[in-house]
């Protein structure tokens, strides 16, 4: 076992509903003990970005809460601005976080940017032009957003798509709208152990009480 911390930023560009595209920048920091050559876990993520025709940066940020210790609780997945108005799609990273957060299905957490913070919203009010994920969503995979970087400052949208390529569960694929039916061996979150009680699932808790965006 090892033990150490770092923090990395990045730049990435998003490619929004209406075809046109954002420059953000994202930061990470990987911290505790780890086995030999698999890095230690996410603690803390944040996406930065400045909406055009505003001059004010928002922020949204994952830290360390109490749901999982020593990592962060939430995958971000999208990033959208409709109408003027950001939101956010999200989903928890494991079946603990996924049960202790009620099970939502499909198995996302939605936010929306409304005077000057961030609050959850359901599914419902999310709005349907923003289909799919559209930043990095597997941060373990450092080295190569890193190095598509490198010739521009910032990790094309094209790079971006082709990253998330190799996701083959389908909630990572697209925003779905409708209910996944839960199927043995599938991978998603809605066929976790939890979910079929063949283990007792934690009590379940409020975001807020759990640290994460209201």
């Amino acid at each position: 076992m090892s033990a150490c911390s770092k923090t990395i930023t990045w730049k990435e560009e998003v490619l929004l509903h209406d075809g046109t595209t954002l420059i953000v920048e994202r930061s990470q920091t990987r911290s505790g003990a780890s086995e030999i050559g698999q890095g230690p876990p996410i603690t803390a993520h944040s996406i930065t970005f400045t909406p055009a025709g505003s001059k004010e940066a928002i922020e949204w940020k994952m830290n360390e809460s109490d749901i999982q210790k020593g990592q962060v609780d939430l995958k971000l997945l999208a990033l959208g601005i409709v109408q003027g108005t950001p939101y956010i799609a999200t989903m928890p990273l494991g079946c603990l976080v996924y049960a202790a957060l009620g099970k939502p299905n499909p198995p996302y957490l939605f936010f929306k940017y409304t005077n000057a913070q961030w609050h959850k919203i359901t599914l419902s009010e999310f709005p349907a032009e923003i289909e799919r994920p559209n930043v990095v969503t597997n941060l373990y995979r450092d080295r190569e957003f890193l190095d598509a970087a490198k010739m521009t400052g910032f990790v094309p949208a094209a790079s971006v798509k082709e990253i998330n390529s190799f996701n083959v569960d389908k909630e990572l694929a697209t925003i779905l709208k409708n209910p996944l039916v839960p199927r043995a061996n599938s991978g998603s979150l809605v066929d976790c152990v939890y979910f079929s009680g063949s283990l007792k699932a934690p009590t379940p808790i409020t975001p807020a009480s759990g640290h994460l965006p209201n």
